[in-house]
């Protein structure tokens, strides 16, 4: 293993976050990547590179931290280290021999019709309320909603459905492709939310994005 100490924190790092930025990674992806390194950094003491397997293995099993967020921190640093290696700073990974976290399966646990009614009830405007409505009742999640294009709505289908593509960045192609109903409440409000998603009201679309 090659052994980096003074520019662990002070080079490479930022010089991985390079990396993402040229990927055109999400900035929220970079992020995340760029807190852990630094954690993973106060609990080593700088050696972000120079770390050994158990090291890691201690980091990832504090206390406090749930199998979600563990499985999550070692597949960014399975990543970050792969690219080390590739950058030719280190010649073995020591994420190797750590087993990922098996998260249990969970139900859902949908919001109370109460609360659903409350926000839409106090929706600031009149893009807010769309919004909510497909969270609620057509299952969509925040980062779907977010991505949403006029295009992927098909008011004219019967019943209307949204054909909901996951974007990993602008100008990439689109990783997961997912159809959602659009139950009965949602089309009570199809005019609000074709003026939202520059959709004209025949179901026809234009280019602009939800935002």
């Amino acid at each position: 293993m090659v052994q980096v100490t003074v520019y662990d924190s002070s080079a490479v790092v930022p010089r991985h976050l390079d990396y993402l930025e040229a990927r055109n990674l999400r900035p929220g992806s970079i992020k995340q990547r760029r807190r852990l390194l630094q954690r993973v950094c106060r609990f080593t003491g700088g050696h972000v590179i120079s770390v050994t397997a158990e090291q890691l293995t201690q980091y990832l099993s504090r206390p406090g931290r749930c199998p979600d967020t563990r499985r999550s921190e070692l597949s960014h640093l399975r990543s970050f280290y792969r690219w080390a290696i590739r950058e030719g700073l280190l010649t073995t990974d020591p994420t190797v021999g750590i087993e990922t976290p098996k998260v249990p399966c969970r139900l859902p646990r949908p919001m109370p019709d109460e609360h659903v009614e409350r926000a839409l009830a106090n929706a600031p405007n009149h893009r807010v309320k769309p919004a909510l409505l497909l969270a609620a009742y057509a299952g969509l999640r925040a980062i779907e909603i977010a991505q949403l294009r006029a295009d992927d709505f098909r008011w004219t289908a019967d019943p209307p459905f949204i054909s909901c593509a996951t974007r990993k960045a602008e100008g990439k192609r689109p990783c997961l492709s997912q159809t959602f109903s659009l139950p009965s409440c949602v089309p009570a409000e199809s005019r609000t939310l074709a003026g939202c998603s520059g959709c004209a009201t025949d179901g026809t679309a234009t280019s602009r994005r939800i935002k």
